[in-house]
């Protein structure tokens, strides 16, 4: 029972539990030999009929104190798959030498020309963006050593890619920095796109990407997925929240960024159908917020007993400046969540990470 509160508690508090508000856009030059200049997001490799994306920066991730308690130590199976989806790590390319500069995770809805790997709903597109030129086909080798002798080197467009038809996985070496993974008929789109530009594109085109972690997902081409996710999570929630999972029917698209370091961390802004829904999107998350009021009052005693003396402390403080912290706005149809960084939050991980490691 201990070991899954303390698993829990990790992951609510590292993925979802630190947020703070959307920063505006910054401009300047795209230069991925420098983290710091690395302002405006690299879009010609992303699909326009892009309907999600998450972006990640691992260097920076790594050097955050909230996430270094996590990975010292090694070896240790419950701990360390925390960080690595937070840094959105492929394991097999886990010890590459070369730092990754932007990990780029999206998905395309498939068509009849476009089909994803057994044939699944949605097409998904890698793009790694490197710290330091890198030896592509070499690369290649280190991250598929069981399909690397199946590649075939293909021509379309002018461009070179390389194949593997059985595999249903193709891999695009645009420059000595970038590698773009997807099924072949995706990377053919890629590589003949004339322009970057669609609903996800166009909101991502002024976003600032010195942000450690951005998200952003047009909720159209996922509405049935997403509202018979919504279903499931209404069901699990208490009569007095049912209807917090709701809110997905007035949203159009949502923005998510994450900051490991600085007094905000997480913002979100969550685009209404209209004025009209974004009055109700409001509504909805004030009303989720005094309902997890609520629920943790209710369950405070229960939830402190069960945790050993080291956490139970430093855990109330942080709850309470976790709802301190917490902020609610809204502009014309957009709504706006964000949360401060909690002083305490820090403490709390290191000792969460030695209770975790003491009982393991």
């Amino acid at each position: 029972m201990r070991n899954r509160c303390f698993r829990a508690l990790a992951v609510m508090f590292l993925a979802g539990a630190v947020l703070g508000g959307t920063q505006p856009a910054r401009a300047g030059i795209d230069d991925i030999r420098d983290l710091e200049q690395l302002h405006l997001l690299e879009l010609s490799y992303i699909p326009s009929d892009c309907c999600a994306i998450w972006i990640t920066h691992p260097q920076r991730i790594e050097k955050s104190p909230l996430v270094a308690p996590f990975l010292e130590g090694g070896e240790d199976p419950d701990i360390e798959p925390i960080p690595l989806a937070l840094l959105a790590r492929m394991p097999d390319i886990e010890h590459l030498d070369v730092g990754i500069a932007q990990f780029v995770a999206a998905v395309s809805p498939a068509t009849a020309e476009v089909k994803g790997p057994n044939e699944i709903p949605f097409v998904p597109v890698l793009i790694l963006r490197f710290a330091e030129a890198v030896d592509g086909k070499k690369l290649m080798g280190t991250m598929f050593p069981r399909n690397i002798e199946d590649m075939k080197e293909v021509s379309h467009a002018g461009k070179t890619y390389y194949a593997d038809p059985d595999a249903e996985m193709a891999v695009y070496l645009p420059d000595d920095r970038t590698m773009v993974i997807s099924v072949e008929k995706m990377l053919q789109k890629i590589i003949t796109a004339k322009q970057s530009s669609g609903p996800l594109l166009d909101r991502l085109r002024g976003v600032d990407a010195r942000h450690d972690v951005i998200g952003v997902v047009v909720l159209d081409p996922l509405r049935e997925l997403i509202e018979e996710g919504a279903a499931d999570v209404r069901r699990g929630l208490p009569p007095e929240l049912a209807e917090v999972a709701d809110a997905p029917k007035y949203a159009e698209a949502a923005m998510l960024t994450i900051d490991f370091t600085g007094e905000k961390m997480i913002g979100l802004t969550v685009e209404a159908r209209n004025a009209k829904s974004a009055v109700e999107l409001e509504g909805l998350v004030k009303k989720g917020r005094d309902g997890l009021s609520n629920l943790y009052t209710d369950y405070r005693e229960e939830m402190l007993k069960d945790m050993p003396p080291t956490l139970a402390g430093p855990f109330e403080v942080l709850v309470a400046e976790l709802f301190r912290g917490f902020s609610i706005d809204r502009k014309d149809d957009r709504v706006l969540l964000g949360m401060k960084r909690p002083p305490s939050l820090e403490d709390f991980v290191r000792k969460l990470v030695a209770e975790m490691r003491r009982i393991e």
